[in-house]
């Protein structure tokens, strides 16, 4: 079932955690998960992964949602952002906010830097969201122990993107850059420039 901001908060949650990602991730992880993070769109992922995980974990799992700069979800002003498929300006009846620990917000900018960095290193072809989700489970990770288990999810593909991602003149038509990043991990200036 694919999540809509027209399906009911149980039916969505219910669609999510009776098959993966909720199960799978805690079978794969062998218990031993300490943080789920992802980006909040219409809820559904989050919402269902995150009340799967904790009927099988308790508060032991840290649930963190990813938003980018400009969402309703992590706060400060609302307006418009070019990373697609996550955040809202209303809140969707398939999203549980109290299953959310925390928020990651996330830059476009950072979000594709990210996104770019991906395919150019680690030769996975992925969406903007994915690129932020990952630049927020970089951030959960960087203080963590070294036993912590972080698990993100990359909700999306890069073929729907090559016209703008990763497309140097969309990207320099909008003001983003598309020179290599330095690092994955985004230093405490970039987190904040945002």
């Amino acid at each position: 079932m694919r999540s809509s901001p027209t399906n009911t908060p149980t039916r969505t949650a219910r669609a999510v955690t009776t098959r993966p990602p909720g199960p799978e991730i805690w079978r794969d992880t062998d218990g031993r998960l300490t943080h789920f993070v992802a980006g909040v769109g219409t809820g559904g992922t989050i919402s269902g992964t995150g009340r799967y995980l904790r009927e099988v974990a308790g508060p032991a799992v840290r649930i963190v949602g990813v938003d980018p700069v400009g969402s309703i979800y992590s706060g400060g002003d609302i307006h418009g952002y070019d990373v697609e498929g996550v955040g809202e300006d209303f809140w969707p009846p398939a999203f549980d906010p109290t299953l959310v620990d925390g928020y990651e917000r996330v830059s476009d900018a950072e979000s594709f830097a990210m996104t770019r960095r991906l395919a150019r290193e680690e030769g996975l072809l992925v969406g903007g969201s994915s690129g932020m989700a990952v630049v927020g489970a970089l951030r959960v990770a960087r203080d963590l122990p070294a036993d912590a288990v972080v698990v993100v999810v990359l909700p999306d593909h890069g073929r729907g993107y090559l016209s703008k991602i990763f497309d140097d003149d969309w990207m320099i038509e909008r003001g983003y850059d598309v020179a290599p990043v330095a690092s994955l991990l985004p230093t405490p200036s970039e987190e904040h420039s945002a």
